[in-house]
């Protein structure tokens, strides 16, 4: 069974220190996953937004679920609840955005590309690519992408181990 890398190690004094790397790394992998959510979020919010609309005007009268019936009182408090738990996992989830957005700006553009081949597109063949598409060898590649990871960690959690 292969164990996993631990995140905390103890340092000269005794004291214990968090490595915020593999936090920064989960936030890259599930970027693209986060625009596409907050995208689905935004438009199931304007859906439902319609959806109220047109049982406040009579438009949508009754729904049939499960076989019976729902009253229009019964929509509109279902429609209530899932836009005010959407609304507020959208806010979560655009600020979490915003955040690896400006992470992600405030690198080089070179140091952005590793950080995309790596986790961000996670191209099977990453170290090959990034060693052709910047022509470096891959002992370049691997120190350029610990420093860009490094960097990244810094602009998300203003520290990299603490």
């Amino acid at each position: 069974m292969k164990s996993r890398k631990s995140i905390t190690n103890i340092d000269d004094t005794g004291g214990i220190v968090l490595d915020y790397r593999p936090f920064s790394k989960q936030k890259l992998y599930e970027y693209n996953g986060l625009k596409c959510a907050v995208k689905n979020i935004s438009e199931r919010i304007q859906e439902l937004k319609l959806m109220q609309t047109a049982l406040s005007k009579g438009i949508i009268r009754e729904r049939v679920q499960g076989g019976k019936a729902s009253s229009g009182e019964d929509q509109k408090l279902s429609i209530i609840c899932e836009l005010d738990r959407l609304q507020t996992i959208l806010k979560i989830r655009s600020s979490d955005l915003r955040r690896i957005d400006r992470a992600l700006n405030s690198l080089t553009k070179e140091q952005q590309t590793i950080l995309r081949y790596f986790y961000i597109d996670a191209y099977d063949n990453h170290i090959e690519l990034l060693m052709q598409d910047l022509c470096m060898e891959r002992r370049t590649v691997y120190y350029k992408h610990d420093a860009a990871l490094r960097d990244f960690t810094i602009a998300m959690y203003g520290v990299c181990d603490f």
